[in-house]
C-alpha cells in the first residue's frame, strides 16, 4: 500500500451529515476505476472511499 499526503482545501456541508472535502496530494498519482483510498484522520478513525471514476 502506498501512503500519500495529503492537505485539505475546503470543506462543505451538504446536508446535516454529509461533507464534501476537497484534497491535494503532496505528489501526482494514479489511480483505476474501483479502487479506494483509506482516509486515516488518527490510528483509530480510518475510512474508505471508493473511486468510481478512471483518471486515464
Amino acid at each position: 500500500m502506498t501512503t500519500l499526503s495529503c492537505k485539505v482545501t475546503s470543506v462543505e456541508a451538504i446536508t446535516d451529515t454529509v461533507y464534501r472535502v476537497r484534497i491535494v496530494p503532496d505528489a501526482a498519482f494514479s489511480f483505476r476505476a474501483g479502487q479506494y483510498l483509506m482516509v486515516v484522520m488518527d490510528e483509530r478513525d480510518k475510512r474508505p472511499f471508493l473511486n468510481g471514476l478512471d483518471a486515464g
